[in-house]
């Protein structure tokens, strides 16, 4: 995995509220493991949500912790509403006391 110039620069410039990861080999699994947080680390948003998908994580959906997202899911429709559900959860005040 290289997380391209273009993509960490926009995570730096950009206060993104979601980012999306897939990885189809586990071969990339530790590389992908350092570049969650990294990129919690570049971004200009704190409470960047990161989601995880692919072949590896549809196989072995717990690994998505392991990497330090904050979920995976089956399909990209469930990970439209998983994602929806977390950046609501996130913007309630009384979640984040």
């Amino acid at each position: 995995i290289r997380l391209s110039l273009v993509g960490s620069e926009m995570c730096i410039e950009t206060a993104f509220d979601l980012v999306g990861l897939t990885l189809n080999s586990d071969r990339h699994l530790q590389q992908l493991a350092r570049t969650v947080p990294a990129l919690r680390r570049a971004s200009r948003n704190p409470d960047l949500v990161i989601l995880v998908g692919g072949r590896v994580f549809s196989e072995r959906p717990e690994l998505a912790q392991d990497v330090g997202a904050d979920g995976t899911a089956a399909d990209g429709e469930l990970a439209v509403a998983l994602a929806v559900t977390i950046l609501e959860q996130r913007a309630r005040p009384e979640q984040r006391a």
